[in-house]
């Protein structure tokens, strides 16, 4: 009997730096959850994978396309928070109800121009935004889509930050990594600044 393909794929669990995994080439999400956080049950039913803009259920094989610079997001679910951010675009017709956000997978595009409407937004809703310029933030949004509360933004030419964002400026604790994953600064920021 053979033993199965191992690969390395690269997961980050906010909050954390990210971390390369050794697991099976078959293995699923929640495989790689188990992993994770050490076979507890308990936070592995606190936590969802995200992996280019999209929400991975338990059953989802591991995607072998990641990288330290895009790892699979591992994001702590805020039962306290379920209000979903409710955006009328062309593309987008449905909204999941708030029973089922845990387990809806839907982008909502970038307008250039004013047809994005929103009608309702929670303080704290999570969303993936990719720029223009090429740049990613992953994280709590406002309602007008900027970065504000907790999130991540990665900037093309490899930098990155994680931490408190106000207004689509950092704002609050944070960290910034250069291009080569080191930390460059780290402590408190005030409209962009590091204080």
């Amino acid at each position: 009997m053979s033993t199965p393909d191992l690969i390395e794929v690269w997961a980050k669990v906010t909050g954390n730096e990210p971390e390369k995994v050794h697991i099976n080439a078959n293995a699923d999400i929640d495989d790689l959850k188990s992993e994770l956080f050490d076979r507890n049950k308990e936070k592995k039913r606190q936590h969802y994978g995200v992996f280019n803009n999209q929400r991975l259920s338990s059953s989802t094989r591991i995607p072998h396309d990641t990288c330290c610079a895009q790892p699979i997001l591992f994001f702590k679910v805020d039962e306290t928070d379920m209000d979903v951010t409710r955006v009328i675009t062309p593309d987008l017709n449905t909204i999941p109800s708030n029973e089922n956000f845990l387990n809806a997978t839907f982008t909502i595009p970038l307008v250039d121009n004013d047809n994005t409407k929103v009608e309702h937004s929670a303080p704290h809703s999570v969303d993936t935004i990719h720029y223009q310029n090429g740049d990613k933030y992953v994280g709590e949004i406002n309602a007008q889509r900027e970065p504000h509360g907790k999130g991540m933004m990665c900037w093309k030419n490899g930098r990155r930050y994680e931490g408190q964002w106000k207004n689509g400026k950092k704002d609050g604790q944070g960290i910034e990594y250069g291009a080569n994953g080191a930390i460059n600064l780290t402590g408190e920021w005030k409209d962009d600044v590091k204080i």
